[in-house]
């Protein structure tokens, strides 16, 4: 399998780093020297970068055109963009659903118990609406659940009591296993 990047470090970096910034910035009215400076100071910050190898021929086709007098043809060229690179991101696009994912993790109900106790575990499940946000906030937690509340028809107050049991067996487990 031929290998398509290539590990630069050390003076090949520099030069690959020169020779980049060279590229782009005498085009904006920048100096070699300049050029030179920047390429430096990033070499000393940057360890090892991997390079895709037609990325770094390119620069050296544009440069032996530059100094040739001729303009690199089309399939070496830069891609056209404005003068002055935008700043701002891409607008982002209309998602379906205004309210954020849920995150199964936002709260660790373990740690929660154990720290402030079944009152706090209580109202941070009641803040979880639904029956399927409930379960799978025990299965990424890994709380076990009995068999008839992991499937079927349950309400939530039901998958929030088997949670609050779960924590506590686990808790309890625990404690057996350390004594």
């Amino acid at each position: 399998m031929k290998r398509i990047t290539r590990r630069l470090k050390g003076r090949a970096l520099e030069a690959f780093l020169t020779r980049a910034i060279e590229s782009d910035i005498e085009s904006h009215g920048g100096t070699r020297a300049s050029a030179g400076r920047l390429a430096a100071a990033l070499s000393r910050e940057i360890a090892i970068a991997r390079v895709r190898r037609d990325v770094e021929g390119r620069f050296w086709q544009r440069r032996a055109a530059r100094e040739n007098g001729a303009t690199p043809d089309a399939a070496t060229a830069p891609p056209a963009t404005d003068a002055t690179p935008s700043i701002e991101p891409p607008p982002a696009e209309p998602s379906a659903s205004p309210e954020p994912a849920f995150d199964p993790y936002e709260v660790s109900l373990v740690p929660l118990f154990q720290k402030d106790g079944v009152d706090a575990v209580r109202a941070a499940l009641d803040r979880v609406d639904g029956v399927d946000q409930l379960r799978k906030m025990a299965r990424a937690q890994q709380l076990a659940l009995p068999a008839d509340i992991r499937r079927g028809e349950v309400t939530p107050n039901a998958v929030r009591e088997a949670i609050l049991i779960s924590i506590e067996r686990r808790i309890a487990d625990r404690k057996a296993a350390a004594s």
